[in-house]
């Protein structure tokens, strides 16, 4: 009766009928987890360490403005990683691996399971199962089922490199002028692409932005007394003319990446179609495609289909030179199964970029004095001056590859935190 009458009548008085389970801790010894997965931290790590360095040289332009550039880079060692501990060797990997000239076929045939029955593992599949595969039998620690993930490793390694420009123009003339322009790259060595051949993974870093430029400037319009234009006008004019200032905040840059399927490789350029934010926008649906949707499937008797949702999108069901996405067979790097949390891809890619940050802030003072001591300030304030509709950085493209919508987002799905519309505000403030 979908669940309107309880299972058992006294659960309201005594929920936990049957006891309240109890930490084993170390009372199992090497029985514990057995026929389970489990994870660890490595107990020795280390505090991570950065450096940072910089150098750069700064030219007076004129008598109140400056240019500056400079190099900023700064190596992170030695933070935390982590990397799939209970994996059969390479050899195996090989066997079973299509490109490799193996067949999946051998990590999947079905051994007798030397676990059954054994009251250790009671609760678990091992201690029912009659057989298990030969990939889980030719584990280091069989009598575990996942790859056991160790955390808390310090081979992680992040190197950032930036020409930072910078503008300053001080009060000249009622004129304030900041300027700024980062060409940067941030790269990072985190977990492993391969942990069998121990090949670290190495990509972009999850916030890197090529291109970031900042400008803000600040304007006391030159009406009124003691300025250029009225400062002869009598006190009514004067006090209606003076004291106007303009000023505005800009910000821009480019995307962060965007992550990368873990279990699909990249065959060319994934912006073939459509692609970007200037690619396909389906207005219709609400919905942005933000790269080639074509997707191939290698299955484990080495034969290779299109993704039907890739044919229903457009793309050929006979002529494969414009797919971009093959999903490899089972024990390949990035395959199926994925073992050992491999891929052939890194995180991220350059190519594909989440959406462009934009923001443009105004506000125009106006201060008035009314007496020696006494003064006004009314203003009228706009932030997201240009109505910019900002996804936010945690909203990136589809990359389940077994997923219709792959490679497409929905603006609808972005949390409004990360941007808002455009807001005005007006203000007045008195002070004596």
């Amino acid at each position: 009766d979908s669940g309107r009458t309880l299972a058992r009548n006294d659960l309201l008085s005594n929920p936990y009928p049957t006891g309240i389970l109890t930490p084993a801790g170390a009372s199992l010894g090497y029985n514990t987890f057995v026929g389970q997965n489990t994870n660890w931290y490595n107990p020795n790590m280390r505090v991570p360490y950065v450096h940072q360095f910089s150098f750069g040289f700064q030219l007076q332009v004129t008598d109140t403005s400056t240019l500056e550039a400079s190099y900023v880079g700064s190596r992170t060692i030695g933070a935390n990683s982590e990397r799939a501990y209970n994996i059969p060797s390479l050899d195996v990997r090989k066997r079973c691996n299509l490109l490799e000239g193996g067949t999946p076929d051998y990590c999947n045939t079905q051994v007798p399971n030397p676990f059954k029955g054994l009251a250790p593992f009671a609760g678990t599949g091992l201690y029912t199962a009659t057989q298990i595969s030969r990939y889980q039998i030719m584990r280091p620690f069989p009598q575990f089922t996942g790859d056991m993930i160790e955390q808390g490793r310090n081979d992680s390694n992040i190197w950032y490199n930036s020409l930072q420009i910078n503008y300053n123009q001080r009060i000249g003339r009622g004129l304030t002028l900041l300027g700024n322009y980062t060409l940067s790259k941030m790269v990072e060595r985190w977990g492993f692409s391969d942990p069998f051949a121990n090949v670290q993974q190495q990509g972009l870093y999850f916030n890197d932005r090529p291109h970031y430029m900042k400008f803000s400037a600040v304007y006391d319009l030159p009406f009124g007394k003691n300025q250029k234009f009225g400062s002869g006008a009598n006190k009514g004019v004067s006090m209606l003319i003076s004291g106007w200032r303009i000023s505005t905040y800009t910000q821009w840059s480019s995307g962060e990446p965007n992550n990368l399927p873990g279990n699909a490789i990249m065959l060319k350029d994934p912006r073939t179609i459509g692609g970007d934010w200037k690619g396909t926008v389906n207005w219709n649906a609400h919905q942005i495609v933000g790269w080639n949707p074509c997707v191939l499937r290698q299955f484990n008797d080495g034969s290779i289909r299109p993704q039907q949702f890739s044919i229903n999108r457009g793309c050929s069901a006979t002529d494969f030179s414009n797919y971009a996405w093959l999903m490899v067979a089972d024990y390949t790097p990035g395959g199926g199964s994925t073992p050992g949390n491999s891929r052939m891809s890194p995180f991220r890619s350059g190519q594909i970029r989440k959406q462009q940050l934009f923001n443009v802030d105004f506000s125009l003072m106006k201060t008035t004095n009314i007496t020696e001591r006494l003064r006004a300030e009314f203003g009228v304030e706009a932030f997201n001056l240009t109505n910019y509709y900002f996804f936010g950085r945690d909203n990136h493209f589809n990359t389940n590859p077994n997923d219709p919508n792959f490679g497409t987002q929905f603006p609808s799905q972005a949390w409004i935190g990360n941007g808002y519309p455009r807001q005005v505000q007006l203000r007045m403030k008195v002070l004596w």
